[in-house]
């Protein structure tokens, strides 16, 4: 049993990061969901996923925190921070957005190593090291990645 919920922890984390990736760009003009809203259902796995191993209702709560993440495109009302500063914002929000399934201290852990993998992804895209479509997955996996470890 114990084998299981480490592969759905993983496929959690690959499901994310396809999410994510979804969310970023315009890529499925086809699709009739708006672009923005694929990174929504980011919560959706998750809550469910940690509702049944948790054997509780609290973690459906992530269905709705992840549905309000800032944005941080060039119109973001958190241009104010800067353009690190904004991406790393945006990531402590994406992570602190699972402390409904992880737990206080686990989704303070999670938002700050998402802030961190948010702010080293954007240094490494300023610098053309990485592109997307792997910008993009990275934030979703590195932003959702303590929950393996839960």
């Amino acid at each position: 049993m114990e084998i299981l919920h480490i592969v759905l922890k993983i496929l959690i984390l690959f499901f994310v990061a396809f999410l994510y990736r979804a969310g970023g760009s315009d890529q499925w003009d086809w699709c009739p969901i708006p672009q923005g809203m694929w990174r929504s259902f980011v919560g959706i796995p998750i809550g469910i996923f940690f509702a049944l191993y948790n054997q509780s209702f609290i973690p459906l709560i992530c269905i709705l925190t992840y549905w309000f993440q800032p944005p941080y495109g060039s119109n973001s009302y958190l241009n104010f921070l800067g353009d690190r500063g904004k991406f790393a914002f945006c990531g402590l929000v994406f992570g602190i957005s699972s402390i409904p399934a992880l737990g206080l201290l686990c989704g303070i852990i999670q938002g700050i190593v998402s802030a961190f993998a948010f702010l080293v992804i954007k240094i490494f895209d300023d610098k053309y090291m990485i592109k997307n479509p792997w910008v993009e997955r990275l934030r979703g996996f590195f932003g959702t990645m303590v929950c393996f470890f839960r």
